[in-house]
C-alpha cells in the first residue's frame, strides 16, 4: 500500500535529511519522549480511521495496522538516537502545528 510507494520513500528520505527539526533546544515538556508522541499520534489516527469507516473488513484493518507499524519502525530508524529524547516545546509544537504554521505563512505571503 503506502509504504511501498515511491512517494513514501521520498518522504522518508526528506525526513532523514531534515533531522534538525528534532535538534531544536528547549525545555522538556513532562516525561514524554519523541517515541511516545509518535506512538500516540499514529494510534489515535488509526482509531479515527477505523471509527469513521465501520464497514472496513478485518483484513483491511489488519493491513492498515501493519502499514502503521512499518511507518513507526521507519521513523524510529530515521530518528535513531533522538527517538527516546524528551519532547521539548519547540519540537512538540513544530510537529503538532506544522501544517497550521505552513498555511499561515503561505497566507501571509500571498500577494494582495
Amino acid at each position: 500500500m503506502v509504504v511501498d510507494s515511491d512517494g513514501y520513500q521520498a518522504l522518508i528520505e526528506h525526513f532523514a535529511f531534515n533531522l534538525t527539526v528534532f535538534e531544536q533546544p528547549g525545555e522538556a515538556i513532562g516525561d514524554e519522549t519523541i517515541a511516545d508522541i509518535v506512538h500516540d499520534l499514529v494510534a489515535s489516527n488509526i482509531m479515527t480511521i477505523c471509527e469513521q469507516n465501520p464497514g472496513l473488513s478485518s483484513a483491511l484493518r489488519f493491513t492498515i495496522l501493519r502499514e502503521a507499524d512499518r511507518v513507526v519502525e521507519d521513523m524510529e530508524e530515521v530518528l535513531a538516537g533522538r527517538w527516546e529524547q524528551p519532547v521539548t516545546a519547540p519540537r512538540y509544537f513544530d510537529v503538532k502545528n506544522s501544517d497550521v504554521k505552513n498555511r499561515a505563512e503561505s497566507r501571509d505571503s500571498a500577494p494582495l
